[in-house]
């Protein structure tokens, strides 16, 4: 009995722990702040199936995806405090999370491209305070998850239409690593409109080990990484702003220090980085300009009024805010971005919609939302139906699916 009873403590003393390291963070805390000191091996949960609809936080349904270009997305750093962690894609409270910052930076993208993220098992934010070395081994499994997703989704989603890669802080880590190791196809490069890695670093030994990798130069080269990480002046560097990283201004788009006015500033959107809801719009927030010394994008902000998680990243990092100050200027390139990517290439917006719907025997099924109005059946039509399901985004118009009898 005396055995029993020990065994039995044993039992509620290890549930209790387990359900301690899975608690969610008290509400005062983001996923930007919260840390612990513990130091320990972290579990590795279950690799997401991309076959799977719920192994995607964004997947539209194959008549949604109207628009000529995509973007695969992939979202930020959504947790930590509990020592070094891999994200469980089935935890819902982590899904909810993740999907919240893709509602806030997917904004930038949504109106010009179909947007597709998946969820992986990405590292917690403890990875800030680790060597190389150790971060790159808890990120190791997140990396493998986007990479397998991007792989899923050429060959399953695309369709054949160029591509946006887009992510932010840890997002953009995956995806850089993704470029490394899949991008040396020309082939793939050529349907790249352009890579916006923002948040972290592309550096000039980057480019010189991965000749295949080009930092942007301008507002609308195409196939080149975007990125720049938004400090206060004299910051310095930190986690994600490198020695020898390059930047571009997203204001002038130029990648030297001439300064833009905030006059040039299209707006700034602030969110609750909680419930992804808008705070406030800010018309000509601020100047901007690259820093010489450390290569650090700087504004001219109030960090008592936009307090980016200070207990991470040193005094005057500004990383939380990097899409957010510069929202609207952002959006607009991504528009232009895209159009010159047409402009320059010899392959018709419609074609990228008709190839998809030509191969969509092929195409592997997902749970769908409701379908167009199908086709009326008629005799002297059959084969010359003139049915169409409109696209009132786009004003554009493709063959409805006929009804299945």
């Amino acid at each position: 009995m005396k055995n029993l009873r020990f065994a039995a403590f044993l039992f509620a003393a290890a549930f209790a722990l387990c359900a301690a390291c899975r608690a969610p963070l008290p509400p005062e805390a983001t996923p930007e702040t919260a840390r612990a000191p513990e130091s320990r091996t972290p579990a590795v949960p279950a690799a997401p199936d991309y076959a799977r609809a719920e192994s995607w936080a964004v997947l539209p349904a194959p008549e949604r995806r109207s628009l000529p270009a995509d973007v695969f997305y992939v979202y930020p750093t959504i947790f930590g405090g509990n020592g070094p962690e891999k994200m469980d894609t089935s935890d819902a409270a982590l899904r909810a999370r993740a999907d919240v910052q893709i509602r806030i930076n997917g904004g930038v993208f949504a109106e010009t491209a179909n947007l597709f993220a998946p969820y992986y098992r990405q590292a917690s934010i403890e990875l800030v305070d680790m060597d190389d070395a150790a971060g790159a081994a808890l990120a190791a499994e997140g990396f493998d998850d986007v990479r397998r997703a991007f792989r899923f989704y050429l060959r399953h989603l695309n369709g054949g239409r160029p591509f946006i890669l887009a992510g932010f802080s840890q997002g953009s880590m995956a995806l850089l690593d993704l470029m490394k190791t899949e991008f040396s196809d020309p082939r793939l490069r050529e349907r790249l409109v352009a890579a916006y890695l923002i948040g972290w670093s592309f550096t000039r030994e980057d480019a010189e080990k991965f000749p295949w990798l080009k930092p942007a130069r301008g507002e609308t080269d195409l196939g080149v990484i975007v990125s720049y990480n938004t400090q206060l002046a004299r910051a310095g560097h930190s986690f994600v702003l490198r020695e020898g990283a390059f930047g571009i201004n997203p204001v002038n788009w130029k990648t030297d220090g001439t300064p833009a006015p905030a006059s040039a500033h299209k707006g700034a959107v602030i969110f609750d980085i909680a419930t992804g809801k808008i705070l406030k719009t800010v018309p000509h927030f601020s100047s901007a300009r690259l820093e010489e010394e450390s290569g650090a994008l700087v504004v001219e902000a109030d960090p008592a009024e936009y307090d980016a998680s200070q207990s991470v990243f040193p005094a005057g990092v500004m990383h939380m805010y990097d899409y957010m100050f510069f929202y609207e200027n952002l959006k607009e390139n991504v528009r232009r971005r895209t159009d010159a990517w047409f402009e320059k290439k010899p392959f018709p917006r419609r074609m990228t919609r008709e190839r998809e719907r030509r191969r969509g025997k092929n195409r592997i099924s997902f749970p769908r939302r409701e379908r167009p109005a199908a086709c009326p059946s008629s005799r002297k039509s059959r084969g010359r139906r003139r049915c169409f399901s409109r696209d009132l985004r786009r004003g554009q118009f493709f063959p409805a699916r006929k009804a299945s009898r």
